[in-house]
């Protein structure tokens, strides 16, 4: 046995097999979150309408101990978003009065690209379940159901 034996050829089938699966990997971690419904991934400064009402939302005055204001959103308003971390769930976007929304968790089957499909998906299944921490929308989880006893 000699130091400097020849390298050993690989089964060129696992090799083959071996470079599909990366490049599937890849691709799968590189793809954003589409929407199971739509297809839908918003990007900056594109449209998007939410199937959930917002509700408190905190009015930024424009002076420096200004008034406090809090307002409600209705499902399907317009929002434009402003920030994109698809990879993290989260959404920065801007409404109407022009305050910053971030939302964050699972929201692209909630978001659509009209107001029309928006509408239609609640009449659908309903709006979306929603909770709020500080400036923070989440989807809420709904409890689980009563065990009865027989």
């Amino acid at each position: 046995m000699t130091f400097f034996q020849p390298m050993r050829r690989h089964d060129p089938r696992a090799v083959a097999a071996l470079l599909c699966a990366a490049a599937a990997a890849a691709l799968f971690a590189a793809a954003p979150l589409p929407s199971a419904a739509t297809g839908f991934a918003p990007a900056d400064g594109q449209a998007v309408y939410v199937a959930a009402t917002f509700r408190a939302i905190r009015h930024k005055s424009g002076y420096p101990g200004g008034p406090k204001m809090t307002y409600d959103m209705a499902a399907c308003e317009k929002l434009v978003v402003k920030k994109e971390k698809a990879g993290k769930r989260t959404w920065t976007v801007v409404d109407l009065m022009g305050n910053d929304i971030r939302l964050q968790g699972t929201w692209p089957p909630w978001m659509f690209k009209t107001q029309e499909e928006c509408r239609n998906e609640i009449a659908r299944r309903g709006e979306a379940p929603v909770k709020k921490a500080g400036d923070v929308f989440t989807l809420a989880t709904a409890p689980p159901p009563a065990k009865h006893k027989n």
